[in-house]
């Protein structure tokens, strides 16, 4: 999804997340307004405080090209 899909969403939809998977430091310099941040690192242990009710629409920020850490496997 690019930028402009996303503003069309937001135009249309009540309610959704936006959830910057950076990681923090790369978040807070900069990142679209309503972006939350949610390191992919901590995102499981994260994610039912920031999007409490299971039938919002999630929409992640990745970076588009960013090399984002990967999630340590389970096991």
């Amino acid at each position: 999804m690019n930028a402009k899909e996303l503003q069309q969403l937001l135009a249309v939809t009540p309610e959704l997340a936006l959830l910057d998977v950076r990681e923090q430091g790369v978040h807070h310099r900069g990142h679209p307004f309503f972006a939350c941040s949610a390191p992919l690192s901590r995102l499981e242990l994260m994610i039912a405080d920031l999007v409490p009710r299971r039938g919002v629409r999630v929409v992640l920020l990745d970076g588009a090209g960013e090399v984002l850490p990967r999630r340590p496997r389970r096991g």
